[in-house]
Parts: structure tokens; sequence; C-alpha cells
């Protein structure tokens, strides 16, 4: 049976066990989250001790409530009042019915005194259960979440295309040392120094040296780069022209190499915040879901406590009240054995 069994249709139906795992679940989904971003994260924090509070706020509510029916239901005064009224029924001596009648006041009185004590501890439920829910309600993240994720995305790209373009550099860097030392082995091996000694040799003098055509595409192709180098290497003409050429471009390999570790640092740093915002869009769904229970459980309260009054004045008060007392007995233990379904918190 569930507790929405003792409920009119007119009432939205609670889930009080999946509200209790809401709770839990946003304690653990919010471990490290603070990387994300501070502003969301101290939000997060908010929602997350307000979310456990009215947990606790619940929790401890449904044994008060509990304890005060069992006082009204479960004692004699309800009884006694009804066995009055059958001696009034039959008694004709006036002075015992006097004494009936007042002892049937105080009673009536002494009723009317529990029941609007219960009255008042559901109403002080309601009140601090709807300062719990403001607070959830209050911290608002769809909006925000978006805007950050936009800008992190956006970050991310232009980090991506810069990662990219330095990957391009280095590759070509590499394959330009890599050539260059061809080269050097090339010169040595074929004993062509003398073609530095006094300028850079011109392409067609090249090709028109008696060596495998690949070595002289190689040596073509590091004529070109020396080329990029020469104003930056001074304008010496010699050997060391190409050592000079590939230490540049060693220095410049080492300096891409580090770009490309800070470069793809913070990329994943974006990456891994971006990740998180999967976690933060549950919280911020169960947020929703755990304030759109309670507000279902208010309305509960305040049902029960508008029938418990209604109850009060009616002229057949004992009948009504014990009928809406059994009801509201009913609700609130369906209610706490739902809610403690294999607790662990």
């Amino acid at each position: 049976m569930s507790e929405n069994d003792f409920l009119p249709s007119t009432l939205e139906p609670i889930d009080i066990f999946n509200f209790r795992m809401s709770a839990n679940s946003i304690s653990q989904l919010i471990q490290h989250k603070s990387d994300y971003n501070p502003d969301i994260y101290q939000r997060l924090i908010r929602i997350n001790h307000n979310s456990q509070r009215l947990n606790e706020h619940i929790r401890y509510s449904l044994p008060i409530v509990t304890a005060n029916i069992s006082k009204l239901t479960f004692n004699d005064t309800i009884n006694i009042y009804q066995e009055i009224d059958e001696q009034l029924i039959s008694n004709t001596n006036q002075q015992q019915i006097n004494e009936l009648n007042n002892a049937k006041e105080q009673l009536k009185q002494g009723i009317h005194y529990d029941i609007n004590e219960l009255i008042s501890i559901i109403k002080f439920i309601i009140k601090k259960q709807i300062e719990y829910n403001d607070n959830i309600s209050g911290y608002q993240l769809t909006q925000d979440i978006e805007k950050i994720n936009l800008r992190y995305q956006r970050k991310k790209n232009n980090l991506q295309e810069l990662i990219t373009e330095k990957q391009t550099q280095l590759k070509q860097a590499i394959e330009k040392i890599d050539v260059i030392i061809a080269a050097e082995e090339i010169i040595i091996h074929r004993k062509l120094k003398f073609l530095f000694e006094q300028s850079l040799p011109s392409s067609e003098k090249l090709s028109s040296l008696s060596i495998p055509s690949n070595e002289i595409e190689i040596l073509k192709m590091t004529l070109s780069f020396l080329s990029e180098f020469i104003d930056v290497i001074d304008s010496g003409l010699e050997f060391s022209l190409l050592v000079n050429a590939r230490i540049i471009l060693a220095e410049k390999r080492i300096t891409l190499v580090l770009a490309l570790q800070t470069l793809t640092y913070r990329l994943n740093s974006l990456t891994s915040k971006l990740a998180l915002s999967d976690d933060i869009n549950q919280i911020n769904q169960k947020r929703k879901y755990i304030y759109q229970q309670s507000q279902n459980l208010c309305l509960i309260w305040q049902y029960y406590s508008d029938q418990l009054t209604i109850a009060l004045h009616h002229p057949e008060f004992i009948p009504q009240l014990t009928l809406t007392l059994q009801k509201f007995s009913a609700f609130i233990d369906n209610l706490a054995y739902h809610y403690n379904r294999l607790l662990t918190d």
C-alpha cells in the first residue's frame, strides 16, 4: 500500500523514498566539483546543505506527528466521551445529566486542546519546511551552467586550434631537422663542404653534382630551409650554417613541445570541467525534484491540518475526528515505512 492511497485525488502524490535518495545522492555528486566554477560550487554547497536539513526535518517530523496522533487515538478520552453520550440518552436524572454534561465538556475541551496542539505542530512543520523549500528553490543553475559551458567550449575550441597549429609547426620543425641532418651527412660523406665556402650554392649547381638524385633533393630542400635563417644566424656561409640552423630548429622544437604541453594541460582542464557539468546538471535536476516533492508534502500536511480543524467543528465531531485521525495515522505510517526503506543514511 502506498502512502498516496490516503490522499484525495486533488493532491499531487509524493514519492518519499526517492525524495530521500535524491537528497543523499546530492551529497555524493557534489564531491570534487570545486574545479568547475567557484560561484556555482558555492551554490552547490548551499543546495546540499538545505537539502540535507530538509531531509532531516522530514525524518524527525514523522515520529513527532506519529506520537501526537497516538496520544489522541489510543487513549481512553474519545471512548469515555462516547460512553457519556450513551449515558445521556438513557438517563433522566437532571443532576446526573448536568454532571455528565460537565464531564463531557471537560473532555471536549481536552480533545480540542490536544487536536489544536497537533495542528500547531503540523503548522510548525510546514513553516520550517517552506523555509527550506524557499532556500532550495532560490539557487537557480540552468542558465548559468549553459553560459559557463558555452564559454568553456569556446575556449576549448580555440585551444584545439592552437594545438593543431603548434603540432603542425612541430612536425615541420622535426622534418626540417631530419633533412638538415641528412644533408650534413651527405656533405661530409661526399666531401661537398667546398660548396659552402663562398656562397650558398644555387639549385642548378646542386643539380650538376654527380651524386644520387635523392641526395640532390635533400640538399635542395636544405638550401630552401637555410634561406629562412640567413638573417638570424648571421651572414656566414660556411658549413657551420647548417649546424646553426639545426640548433635553432632544435630550440624551436623544444619551445613548441613545451607550448603544446601547456596548451594540452589547459585543454584537458577544460574537458574535465565540461565533464563535471553532467553531474552538476544532475544535482540541479534533483534539487528541482526535492523541491517539488517537499511542496507536495507541505500541501498534504496542510490538507490534514484543515481536515482536523473541520472535524473539530463538526456537529458530530467525534466520529469525524476519529475517521480523520485514522486516515492521518495510516498516511504517516505508510510515509514513514517508505521513507525508511533500505535506510542507510
